[in-house]
């Protein structure tokens, strides 16, 4: 099937990431630092500002990830052609930074909608403030129970679920790779990369996919 142009697009955005994933994902954790970069038997070591270096960089860094391994499931081509929320999927795990911050917020703050809702404490609502942004608190408040409440039943149970920041964010990272990985199982692995304390959760149900796609749509 040929791809449209927005599909032709996403697959261009793909097969950039793949030749070089230094540019979304950081390797700090994944390669040494303290290693010189080795370019062939002949132990070159490569001086670590140049063009060399970063191709080399890239290399050990898909090597590290299986991705240069990596193949789509059959039938995603299609898939990319003909559904949108597998073009969705693609953006959103090779989206910027900045990007894949504000919908991890937004998703934690439709997954706690009953608890920004019954939040009674002034601490309790401005420790929930802090970690979600504005934005995403009024979301959570607003637009979630009306389009999003399939997400309600996302919410993880026990007090550092709750309480610490990271895990809040860390749980709504999960949500993001069930989601993509829905879509293929490679995506996952992409978001789980750029997100490594992702939370690793059950597949999510139809209608709760569709309320993250509703609620990802939904943002400027």
């Amino acid at each position: 099937m040929a791809l449209d142009t927005g599909s032709a697009q996403v697959a261009l955005a793909l097969a950039a990431f793949f030749a070089a994933p230094a540019t979304l994902i950081a390797p700090e954790g994944l390669l040494d630092p303290g290693v010189p970069y080795i370019a062939g038997p002949g132990e070159l070591a490569v001086l670590p500002g140049s063009g060399l270096a970063l191709r080399l960089k890239n290399r050990l860094l898909a090597g590290r990830l299986g991705f240069d391994r990596a193949a789509f499931a059959p039938g995603f081509r299609d898939l990319l052609a003909t559904r949108a929320t597998c073009r969705l999927a693609c953006q959103l795990v090779l989206s910027p930074a900045a990007r894949l911050a504000e919908v991890q917020r937004h998703l934690a703050a439709a997954v706690h909608q009953t608890r920004l809702k019954s939040a009674v404490l002034k601490s309790d609502r401005e420790a929930l403030a802090a970690v979600l942004g504005e934005a995403a608190w009024q979301s959570g408040l607003r637009q979630a129970p009306v389009f999003a409440t399939a997400l309600a039943g996302l919410a993880p149970s026990g007090p550092a679920a709750i309480t610490d920041p990271g895990a809040i964010l860390d749980h709504a990272g999960g949500v993001a790779v069930a989601l993509v990985s829905a879509e293929d199982p490679l995506l996952g692995r992409i978001l789980t990369a750029r997100l490594p304390g992702a939370h690793r959760l059950a597949p999510l149900t139809d209608s709760q996919q569709a309320a993250a796609w509703r609620l990802i749509e939904s943002l400027p």
